[in-house]
Order: structure tokens, then sequence, then C-alpha cells
């Protein structure tokens, strides 16, 4: 017994298709791939017509807002980790080769310190 018939009733007395069983002679349903139809041919084979694109699965993937979002943080995290990476060598690198002031500069920069906020 195969089930197909009108209205999606058995119908008996009807020759499967050896190939699908669950499908009688002449009968089209849509292929496994999501794309191609089906059709059991008179000698009992199944043939399948090209779709002409790519096999599509029964839930097309879709690129969301979601994953803009998630990948839009991360690169700004990715950013910021660098720029303090930079920052941090550039203070430190900098300072020591820059070396200690020497002491008259020093002597002078407290002076003008002192007569600015004694203005």
């Amino acid at each position: 017994m195969c089930s197909e018939g009108a209205g999606g009733t058995v119908v008996e007395q009807v020759v499967c298709c050896t190939g699908d069983p669950n499908h009688a002679l002449g009968a089209s349903w849509m292929c496994d791939d999501g794309c191609s139809m089906c059709t059991c041919q008179g000698d009992g084979s199944i043939a399948a017509d090209g779709c002409g694109g790519p096999p599509t699965d029964s839930q097309p993937s879709t690129y969301g807002l979601e994953e803009h979002l998630v990948e839009g943080a991360s690169l700004a995290a990715l950013t910021c980790f660098v720029a303090f990476g930079v920052v941090c060598y550039i203070m430190c690198c900098c300072k020591r080769a820059a070396g200690p002031l020497p002491t008259k500069e020093l002597e002078k920069n407290e002076e003008d310190e002192q007569l600015a906020a004694g203005d």
C-alpha cells in the first residue's frame, strides 16, 4: 500500500515505487536535498530533476543582527586591548629612554611651579 491519493488518503491496489515504497508510480515529491523534484518513473525507479542551484536546507541560514553585534563588539574589544598595549609600551619605553631629568632642570621646574602658584 502506498500513501498516495487525493487529499492524502491511502490508495489501495496501487503499485508502489520500488525506489521509495512510500510513493506510488508516477508520484512527484520534494527530494531530500530540499531543491529537486523527485518522480517515480513507470519502471519503479526514481528520477530527480536538478534545481539549478545549490541545495537548500529546510531552514535557510541567515546572518542576523545578533551575529553582527557580537562581531562588532569583539572587534571593538580587540582594538581597545591593542591600544592599551601600545600606550603602556610607549609610557614604559619612552620614560626609560629619556632617563631622569637633570637636577638643575628639576630645581628650575619646581621654582617655576612655586612662582606660578604665588601669582
